[in-house]
């Protein structure tokens, strides 16, 4: 594929393949600067995804491809990764691809309405936006489904995220729901700066 500004990057599993082929499916739609859409599934997914959804216009890889290349594999064998957190673990890694500076990260059930452009999520000047939040809608819609675990569990994790970087402001800010919008430079920066001076990994 080569290093480009952005690429898409789709994580799924075999309960998600319809909805990955109906993502899949409005990308090839609505993609007007042809920007690369990568997938990683499981390896034993690989058959019955390419053949529901093509290889056209997509560039496949595995989820245990990507776990190889972090520090984290030197710590655990893949099967012994909970479904979940690998997941997250493979799209947190997924710059070690080298497909692209910055990556509009995509889960299953998200799907493109209309044309779009690079230029919707790169600045001119190459930089990518992002919409930060204070998670009004999400606590919104746990309250009215009577899920009071929801907000719990947001805030506990935020508590964890901004303790780990020493964040003491008083906003609690969030990235909203998915799509993200990632730079490699940050998660190399991330790798660098934080993670291999205290010898730690994601996965940890």
């Amino acid at each position: 594929m080569g290093e480009q500004p952005l690429a898409l990057f789709l994580c799924s599993y075999r309960r998600d393949l319809l909805r990955a082929r109906r993502l899949a499916d409005s990308v090839r739609a609505f993609n007007e600067d042809q920007l690369p859409l990568a997938i990683a599934i499981p390896r034993r997914d690989m058959d019955v995804f390419v053949d529901t959804i093509g290889r056209d216009g997509i560039h496949w890889h595995t989820q245990e491809e990507i776990f190889e290349l972090t520090p984290s594999a030197g710590q655990a064998a893949f099967a012994s990764v909970s479904g979940g957190h690998m997941q997250q673990l493979v799209k947190s890694e997924c710059w070690r691809l080298g497909l692209a500076e910055n990556h509009l990260v995509l889960d299953s059930d998200c799907v493109f309405l209309r044309a779009f452009r690079r230029s919707e999520f790169i600045d001119t000047a190459g930089m990518p936006c992002t919409v930060l939040d204070f998670a009004d809608e999400l606590f919104e819609m746990a309250d009215h489904l009577g899920r009071p675990r929801i907000r719990a569990d947001w805030l506990a994790t935020s508590d964890r995220v901004r303790a780990f970087f020493g964040n003491r402001s008083p906003k609690r800010e969030g990235f909203g729901s998915a799509p993200f919008i990632w730079s490699a430079a940050v998660w190399r920066d991330l790798e660098a700066r934080v993670l291999r001076p205290r010898g730690v990994t994601l996965l940890q």
